[in-house]
Formats: structure tokens, C-alpha cells, sequence
């Protein structure tokens, strides 16, 4: 999913996460990304065009960004 797309869905509120309906903190949760994360207006993608921190959840203990790359055109 291009990045644009997933950051409107989780504006929406489109994206949801199962959980474990009992013992919900005996889990450890990890959210592995394939997205551009943002990191400011002058360093990188845009807000648009990226997943912000605060766009996810607080339950997850572990969060792998793995598309971080520097871009030279």
C-alpha cells in the first residue's frame, strides 16, 4: 500500500488492530512498517507521504521501520 494511502486510512480511522480479548497485557506486541517514516518538514518525505509516530498505537511495545533509505535523486 503506497504511503499516502495507509496515512489518509489511519486519519479515517480506518486502520483497526486485533488484540486478545483476555490477558491483553500478557502479550508483547511488535508492528513491523514497510513505510516512510516522517521526520520533519526539511528531512525527508512529506507528513502526507509518511506514517507519523503518533499514528500508532500505544500498546505496541516494539515498532520496525523497514523502509528507511536514503533517497538521492
Amino acid at each position: 500500500m503506497k504511503d499516502e494511502r495507509l496515512n489518509i486510512a489511519f486519519e479515517n480511522k480506518k486502520i483497526k488492530f486485533k488484540r486478545p480479548l483476555r490477558d491483553k497485557d500478557e502479550w508483547f506486541n511488535i508492528l513491523v512498517l514497510h513505510q516512510n517514516k516522517y521526520k520533519g518538514m526539511h528531512l525527508g518525505c512529506s507528513r502526507r507521504n509518511s506514517i507519523t509516530e503518533g499514528m500508532i498505537p500505544k500498546f505496541f511495545h516494539l515498532v520496525v521501520w523497514a523502509h528507511e533509505h536514503e533517497s538521492i535523486p
